[in-house]
């Protein structure tokens, strides 16, 4: 499978190709060990470099952002093919690492998206996907009903159904890259990792590298002052208790723009999972209280009722608390240091990163090798604000 070097080839559609040819071997080092970072070390092992993947925190820390239980992967972005092709290619390379480590990662039953106007988010997604060859269904809210063990369709024009896409078991995937990094040799440093000038130091002590990708998350506005852009929030999401026929191997995963909810069946015992997707409060990942909001809560207790009439009794069984990593526009950041070129910084996934984890990490590696350009939308560069974050990020201009 790892093959060594490779060539650009960034098409006008806006998929990438990586075309593997004669790289130098570099020392690389890859601070942040979150579905970012992880993916991007997995790439550049396979493209036959040394890789140094350093973190302060163990793997399966509650901190991370890609540490929750499960994350929906979907194809539809709206207008935007980029995403729509990267998300795309990392759901066929999710079922290859899941074949290649014997561990079940993702569960393809399927993504419902609840239309409610006849041309939003998901007719142009519709639209993008059959120009894209990546399937998609329009079903009548009658057609939807046979999707679910119980869904109210009264307030719904339509459902845009991805039969291949799903969720993701996604802490199990985190962890599973990583096993698959160190049986590639990887080198795995704990510890925290300060840039002075152009070098890096880990508990004080200098490393040497080629190459540094900071992969940091939450923690980017910490590790970088100047990035002035990113807001870091505090989401909130609720499991209810249910029966078998509700377990994430049965039901698709399913998203609400309008209502901005998303969510999948349950995962382990776990319980279905609703996550209400207002922007929440701003958090400070080294400082702050992790305090889940009431009014949250309750607005998922009103929405699982209304959708889904079978679970209206249904108990909440946990709570949990994760953070956005939001950029104004709710695209990524892939871009040089402006100070020390040979230093990158890969991050603000704007809640909808987890999914890309390998075709991201390609896309970095594809980048790095080559001194390839990044796509604009991933600069520095100061952005238009999008309050709707991505759930209006392609739809409205």
């Amino acid at each position: 499978m790892p093959l060594h070097g490779y060539e650009i080839n960034h098409p006008k559609d806006g998929s990438f190709i990586i075309n593997i040819q004669n790289a130098m071997k570099k020392k690389i080092v890859v601070i942040g060990s979150g579905i970012f970072g992880v993916s991007t070390a997995f790439k550049l092992l396979g493209a036959g470099q040394r890789v140094t993947l350093i973190d302060h925190l163990p793997i399966s820390d509650d901190l991370k952002s890609s540490n929750g239980e499960s994350r929906n992967l979907r194809f539809s972005h709206a207008h935007d093919r980029f995403y729509s092709l990267s998300s795309w290619k990392a759901a066929k390379e999710w079922k290859k690492i899941e074949k290649s480590s014997g561990k079940k990662l993702f569960y393809d039953t399927g993504v419902a998206w609840f239309a409610s106007d006849e041309n939003g988010w998901e007719a142009h997604s519709q639209k993008i996907l059959s120009e894209l060859d990546i399937p998609c269904e329009r079903l009548s809210p009658d057609d939807a009903k046979k999707l679910f063990p119980s869904l109210n369709t009264d307030d719904l024009s339509f459902v845009l159904y991805e039969p291949h896409g799903g969720a993701l078991a996604a802490k199990k995937c985190l962890k599973t890259l990583l096993e698959l990094c160190l049986d590639m040799n990887c080198d795995h440093l704990n510890g925290h990792a300060k840039i002075r000038d152009d070098e890096i130091y880990v508990n004080d002590e200098p490393i040497d590298f080629d190459i540094a990708i900071w992969a940091v998350g939450p923690w980017i506005e910490h590790v970088f002052p100047f990035i002035d852009m990113v807001r870091v929030t505090m989401q909130e999401v609720v499991f209810f208790e249910s029966p078998t026929e509700w377990n994430i191997e049965i039901v698709p995963a399913f998203n609400d723009i309008p209502n901005a909810f998303y969510g999948c069946g349950s995962l382990d015992g776990m319980g279905v999972k609703l996550g209400y997707d207002i922007k929440g409060k701003e958090f400070d990942i080294t400082k702050d209280k992790r305090e889940f909001s009431e009014r949250s809560v309750e607005k998922c207790r009103e929405y699982i009722a209304h959708r889904f009439p079978a679970l209206k009794q249904a108990k909440v069984k946990r709570i949990k608390t994760c953070q956005y990593t939001m950029t104004p526009d709710a695209n990524w950041i892939i871009a040089p240091h402006p100070d020390h070129p040979r230093h990158w910084i890969v991050g603000a996934g704007s809640a909808h990163g987890f999914k890309h984890g390998p075709s991201l990490g390609e896309y970095v590696t594809d980048i790095i090798l080559n001194n390839g350009t990044p796509d604009p939308k991933f600069s520095l560069a100061m952005r238009k604000e999008r309050p709707g974050g991505w759930r209006d990020l392609y739809q409205y201009e």
